[in-house]
């Protein structure tokens, strides 16, 4: 059954798009980050449903946003910690599941290959992917929408420091593909999952052990 989102979700969205950069600055307040376009978009989410129905509506969409930013930490990473907490965050909305340790989770990994840690340029984009996947995981502990907030920002800010970007339409997917099923609390396909990207996700690791010589 199809649900129709709310007049401001909607609003919400339709403000995102003309602000395809959707960063905060980590200094900002509460206050300051409510009112920015992510921050409006949560604030219409919260209008509605419950509590729970809140914490599980943001928990997908936060979840969606670090998911759909692995591939940014796929490209020169070789851990698996980033994917760990999206697959805990989404146990806890299918299953209302809890892992043994959501502290460890909630804490970014380090942008690293076959051990060694990356300090060059390559460290922006994987650590901001590593940063969503943290900030999910926060969220679904803590319930704090501001969490998911920047879930979603360092999702966005992943993509706008990596190669990647340029193939993937992340805001468009976003206020089409995700909103939408996060408000309904569904998963998504995998033909919604690639929608609005012109790569193959499962391709990145095997390109990356391909060219890693040429950066490691």
């Amino acid at each position: 059954m199809t649900i129709e989102l709310p007049d401001e979700i909607q609003i919400a969205g339709a403000t995102l798009r003309p602000n395809p950069n959707w960063d905060v600055d980590e200094s900002m307040s509460e206050t300051e980050l409510r009112e920015t376009p992510l921050g409006q978009l949560l604030g219409a989410f919260e209008i509605y449903g419950t509590q729970w129905q809140n914490h599980r509506r943001l928990g997908w969409l936060a979840m969606f946003a670090a998911r759909r930013a692995l591939p940014c930490w796929e490209l020169y990473c070789d851990g698996n910690e980033p994917h760990q907490a999206i697959q805990a965050v989404e146990e806890w909305l299918i299953h209302d599941s809890h892992p043994n340790s959501w502290e460890r989770l909630a804490k970014a990994a380090d942008p690293s290959f076959r051990g060694k840690r990356i300090r060059d340029c390559r460290e922006c984009d994987t650590g901001c992917a590593a940063e969503a996947a943290a900030r999910a995981a926060r969220f679904a502990w803590k319930g704090n929408s501001i969490d998911a907030l920047e879930a979603i920002s360092f999702a966005e800010a992943a993509f706008d420091q990596s190669p990647l970007g340029a193939k993937d339409d992340f805001c468009t997917w976003s206020i089409e593909i995700a909103i939408r099923a996060a408000y309904q609390c569904r998963g998504l396909s995998i033909y919604e999952r690639n929608l609005y990207r012109s790569y193959n996700p499962d391709e990145i690791p095997i390109d990356r052990e391909k060219y890693a010589r040429f950066w490691n």
